[in-house]
């Protein structure tokens, strides 16, 4: 067995210490998921073997983007994303603010998207029709 490394005082004098499995949603329902818990002996500290922080995969990546496409893409409520998805409309909101604020701003994009030239073409009344003469015969 790999011995865990402590995140506060970096020994590896560990000891196991139980699991424990929180509820997962998923799309086929609620799961529950396995987690190994490790005590550290010279900080007297224990923690769980997951990487993100607790609280922060309550639901599963698939629902996330599911309630994302539902909201944008079907054009429907967070009330009815909520009873779709069986989660509080609250937490759809609190999803897409997350996606959200990976997103860019309107000014970035404008930004991204300004034409190199600005301002407008005046063009002769017969400049027009010489122009489209001359590219049909080359």
């Amino acid at each position: 067995m790999k011995r865990k490394r402590c995140p506060r005082c970096s020994s590896l004098n560990t000891k196991r210490h139980g699991t424990y499995s929180p509820k997962v949603l998923t799309s086929w329902g609620e799961r529950q998921r396995k987690i190994q818990r490790y005590y550290y002996l010279n900080c007297h500290k224990s923690f769980s073997e997951r990487a993100e922080p607790k609280g922060t995969m309550r639901y599963e990546l698939s629902v996330i983007l599911k309630a994302a496409d539902l909201y944008f893409n079907a054009e429907v409520s967070y009330r009815a994303v909520g009873r779709q998805l069986h989660v509080r409309p609250y937490q759809t909101f609190l999803w897409l603010d997350k996606l959200g604020s990976n997103c860019k701003s309107f000014e970035e994009v404008a930004r991204e998207l300004s034409p190199q030239y600005t301002g407008y073409f005046l063009v002769k009344k017969g400049a027009h029709k010489r122009l489209m003469e001359e590219n049909s015969l080359a």
